[in-house]
């Protein structure tokens, strides 16, 4: 039967209290699932210099260096990120037997190899190990500084992506230890939220919350609770898992959705396959719509053009007609008045009895008899 490694995180601000004194054990009041008889087998690895919250503030003292763009130190946002809480363990069954044969030590050591390795060894503020619950395991707290000094937990823990990288990582760090990885993106489910709710509450029937004289849980309370839950909710899915495993069954109504959600899924790529057929019809229709607008446009166009050439045709050919009929009276006048000039000048010094006259219709120069003056006595032909 496999065994599972199991990493869960917890994004912690300013009520890092409550889980420091969960880690530390140094509630007035211990948990119910806490073995008294068993807490000196707890572990630090590393050394504490008080309480959580004075030793996650002295980390982001001396590490916290992110400017501004003037250079001057930002400001940390009230609901930063200034801790990242780790719960470390493994199927409950295989950490009996690390406890068993003496290796819970090792596996402790490679899983703070693991995280100074992720986050710096110089950010970890605690890493405990606890053997005084029903199954070992170790809380570690980390301040997320990165390399340029700012508080960035989204490198870790910023999104389903990187948790799911984290699972793949330390699940590869702990198989030296029989521990693996679970199937990644499996799509079966362990059990419906009623039921997990409903084991969840039955095992934290132990807890007590502790309040302050006026009945209100103490600061922190809530951080340590969300601590203790995951612990429990961890070894609820290892038993969860492994009674289904056994049974190699799965949930009835668990195949129904996957039924349904298959029908869906073909019926939505149908869908899809319909739309896109029906963009095509419309592409392919606009397109011949297109054509014949285009080929109309086109006739209409070469019409107006041909039409034009025609007008312009005609107007050229009056206006070489006129340009001619005008050159022919420029021609015809200039003559004329030449030859008065000219048969003027005979008839006042001659005694002629013709004039020259021009024939447009032969284009040439005629005699036109005429009677002579009569103080002109004078034959211009004998001259």
């Amino acid at each position: 039967m496999s065994s599972f490694a199991v990493v869960h995180t917890t994004k912690l601000g300013s009520g890092a209290g409550g889980i420091g004194s969960h880690i530390d054990r140094t509630q007035k009041k211990l948990p119910k699932n806490v073995d008294q008889d068993r807490m000196h087998l707890n572990k630090e690895y590393v050394a504490t210099g008080g309480s959580l919250i004075k030793d996650i503030n002295r980390r982001i003292d001396e590490g916290y260096t992110a400017k501004n763009a003037d250079g001057s130190l930002r400001s940390i946002r009230k609901d930063a990120v200034k801790a990242v809480g780790l719960i470390l363990s493994g199927s409950h069954e295989r950490m009996k037997e690390l406890e068993k044969d003496g290796k819970l030590d090792s596996w402790a050591r490679e899983n703070l190899k693991f995280v100074e390795q992720m986050v710096g060894k110089e950010n970890i503020v605690r890493f405990t190990m606890h053997r005084d619950e029903k199954t070992p395991h170790i809380h570690c707290v980390f301040v997320p500084l990165d390399k340029e000094g700012r508080l960035n937990a989204k490198q870790i823990v910023g999104n389903k992506s990187k948790l799911t990288k984290l699972q793949t990582e330390y699940g590869r760090a702990m198989e030296k230890f029989g521990l693996n990885r679970g199937v990644e993106n499996s799509r079966m489910r362990h059990t419906t939220t009623r039921e997990y709710y409903r084991d969840i509450e039955d095992a934290a029937k132990a807890i007590k919350i502790e309040t302050n004289l006026v009945g209100v849980p103490r600061k922190g309370e809530e951080e340590r609770l969300q601590e203790m839950y995951q612990v429990m909710a961890a070894e609820v899915f290892e038993s969860k898992r492994r009674l289904q495993k056994e049974l190699n069954i799965r949930p009835e109504w668990e195949n129904k959705l996957i039924k349904q959600t298959e029908e869906l899924s073909k019926r939505a790529e149908e869908i899809i396959n319909t739309s896109r057929e029906v963009e095509q019809m419309k592409n392919n229709q606009v397109e011949i719509i297109s054509k014949n607008i285009r080929e109309k446009v086109e006739l209409e166009k070469q019409r107006l053009i041909e039409r034009a050439q025609a007008e312009i045709g005609k107007i050229q050919k009056n206006y070489k007609d006129k340009e001619s009929m005008l050159d022919e009276m420029v021609k015809t006048k200039h003559i004329n008045r030449t030859l008065a000039i000219i048969n003027s000048h005979i008839q006042e010094n001659f005694k002629v009895d013709y004039k020259i006259v021009f024939n447009e219709k032969e284009n040439k120069f005629l005699k036109e008899k005429i009677m002579p003056k009569k103080d002109r006595g004078l034959d211009i032909g004998g001259r």
